[in-house]
């Protein structure tokens, strides 16, 4: 279309790039929730079920340390993006021609999802001592 009208879309590289980035980013979070995140299963798969609820148990204990550290450092970032020094509420825009709040946006998003993100690792970090307990009362 825009060769019809001969003129080229400036919406389009800023919305595709928030739309990627917070699909990439609530993405992430989905494969932590369903377990599904990508494992180096030759190894997994060779070790006893015990000891992959220790593998497991490490690997929460390094998201938990990731996504804290994350929120940590994601709040100024998101308040910097959201509120302007004085604290009045001014969506950081990208500076474009279109200039749509986008970052402020993404980042919010991405502030809240690593919040879920390390909720979801507490909750399976539970789980797996949970696990871990069971199989020492067998």
């Amino acid at each position: 279309m825009r060769y019809v009208f001969n003129a080229p879309t400036v919406w389009v590289h800023e919305t595709a790039s928030f739309l990627g980035g917070s699909l990439f980013v609530i993405g992430g979070a989905y494969a932590l929730a369903i377990d599904k995140h990508v494992r180096v299963v030759i190894l997994y798969d060779m070790v006893s079920q015990r000891t992959r609820h220790y593998l497991n148990v490490f690997h929460h204990l390094c998201g938990l340390l990731f996504s804290g550290l994350l929120i940590y450092a994601g709040y100024s970032m998101v308040m910097n993006s959201w509120f302007n020094p004085w604290g009045e509420l001014q969506l950081e825009t990208s500076g474009t021609a279109w200039n749509p709040a986008y970052p402020a946006l993404l980042k919010g998003i991405i502030f809240v999802t690593v919040i879920v993100m390390f909720i979801q690792f507490v909750l399976h970090l539970a789980q797996e001592l949970k696990a871990i307990k069971e199989l020492k009362d067998v």
